[in-house]
């Protein structure tokens, strides 16, 4: 969990591949019982077509494109429902192509102040770099990425930029990107890293879902606890108490 007080915190699942959105619905997925009643009866649907899907069971938001599958809450207390709500889909699509995987995260939390959420993109991004080539910069968003710190192959990737929905606030974006495929080392130097940030995902197959399940279960919670950690970090570096 968080230290930082967050005034919004959603949890994202996306699986790359090929799906056929069609097949997904509330009724589908009460019926391989992956939601339960309460939640069927509090479905609402958007959209469902060949092309794209859309619905909300009560804390479980899914969309599917043809090349994307994403499941996401904006409950915390349903982040675990919500793997569980993937691997299922996965387990039962056994025979569907998947490339990669992300557990992403989108939290916005209150500077608190305008002097602290100035501090926040000075830090990260000093503004004298900028003197006589722009006017009052300011921070819009800046991304980073570094080497997984697992056996997994993929990255891990963070935004930072200004919350549109909380006055001073800030909204940070925490990506797990997997890959889908083991490693026997990750980069040690930054030549290889940035090899490694324009490594394609590979030729979707079935034969990632299993990695893709074993990820669920065992690096989920290592995932969820990257990102408090980085928003921590975040809240720190302003000076915020």
């Amino acid at each position: 969990m968080s230290t930082v007080p967050l005034s919004h915190d959603e949890l994202a699942l996306v699986v790359k591949g090929h799906f056929n959105p069609a097949i997904f619905s509330p009724a589908w997925l009460s019926k391989v019982e992956l939601i339960g009643p309460g939640e069927y009866e509090d479905s609402e649907v958007q959209v469902i077509s060949p092309a794209v899907a859309k619905f909300q069971c009560g804390w479980l938001e899914c969309t599917v494109t043809q090349d994307t599958l994403q499941l996401s809450t904006t409950e915390e207390a349903e982040f675990e429902r919500t793997r569980d709500a993937a691997a299922g889909v996965l387990r039962i699509l056994d025979q569907t192509p998947i490339a990669a995987l992300g557990i992403n995260r989108f939290v916005h939390f209150p500077a608190g102040s305008l002097e602290q959420w100035h501090s926040i993109g000075d830090t990260l991004v000093p503004k004298d770099n900028w003197s006589g080539v722009l006017t009052l910069p300011g921070l819009l968003n800046l991304t980073l990425y570094g080497v997984r710190p697992d056996r997994y192959a993929g990255k891990v990737q963070v935004i930072v930029e200004p919350s549109e929905s909380v006055q001073y606030g800030v909204k940070v974006t925490h990506n797990d990107h997997y890959d889908l495929r083991l490693v026997e080392s990750q980069p040690v130097d930054r030549e290889s890293a940035a090899r490694m940030n324009y490594e394609g995902t590979g030729v979707p197959s079935s034969d990632r879902i299993p990695l893709a399940l074993e990820i669920l279960r065992d690096d989920f919670q290592s995932a969820i606890k990257r990102s408090n950690q980085m928003v921590n970090h975040l809240f720190k570096v302003g000076g915020i108490s």
